[in-house]
């Protein structure tokens, strides 16, 4: 699953899904809406892991574009690095580091590099951390901060190929008390044959203290196919 602006790639389908060495996944979207709005989105993401007994890399990356009445109002993309090690049975500790960008939501920059712990169990992920970023921002002061890092995840896989994986993100700033962004990341997944599944994808973004002249929060809904 994609993440827009200001959150992290929804890791957890993939680590479901990977096995010992190299897993790979390529998609593509397109979104297109006709009559009273006109509307065309493509978007290709790619997750990538190489996993071992006690640890794994993982490369996730993102771009996005997209025309309003032939106009573009959407041009994003992010990188995404992170490495796992294995303490103990169901604990892990992290580190990872982003880069991003959002042309139409003012952020010309986001760089970013974290440390987190993360629990595993049956039903549900939780992790806990914090990263320090720094943000170049076309409408105001650039930003420097450092965040903490909370999320809860589940994901879950039926016989007959359904899938389903939610994230929730919530990134509160140690500097200021007004400055929360949560994000939330919900998919579907439906599996055609051995390398293809259709796929529908939820996203909610809400930044309390955004650049001047954004709005607080965006929303996504995206239809598509993936290829393994």
């Amino acid at each position: 699953m994609c993440s827009p602006a200001y959150g992290f790639i929804n890791i957890e389908s993939l680590r479901s899904n990977s096995k010992l060495g190299l897993t790979k996944s390529l998609k593509v979207l397109f979104n297109q809406q006709t009559g009273n709005t006109d509307k065309t989105i493509y978007s290709a993401s790619t997750l990538n892991s190489y996993k071992t007994d006690w640890q794994e890399y993982i490369l996730i990356g993102r771009l996005r574009y997209g025309e309003s009445f032939d106009q573009k109002d959407t041009e994003d993309g992010n990188l995404h690095l992170r490495y796992t090690q294995t303490l103990k049975k169901s604990h892990y500790a992290e580190i990872y580091t982003q880069y991003q960008y959002n042309q139409f939501k003012a952020l010309t920059s986001r760089r970013l590099l974290g440390l987190g712990y993360r629990h595993t169990s049956k039903y549900f992920n939780l992790g806990i951390g914090a990263f320090d970023e720094n943000e170049v921002i076309k409408t105001g002061e650039d930003q420097v901060a450092v965040r903490g890092n909370f999320y809860l995840s589940s994901d879950f896989e039926t016989k007959s190929g359904f899938e389903f994986a939610a994230i929730l993100y919530v990134q509160p700033s140690f500097r200021y008390g007004d400055d929360t962004r949560t994000i939330l990341n919900t998919g579907i997944t439906q599996k055609i044959n051995k390398t293809m599944s259709l796929i529908a994808e939820y996203s909610n973004v809400y930044d309390q203290r955004p650049p001047t002249k954004i709005k607080t929060y965006d929303s996504t809904l995206m239809f598509g196919v993936t290829f393994r």
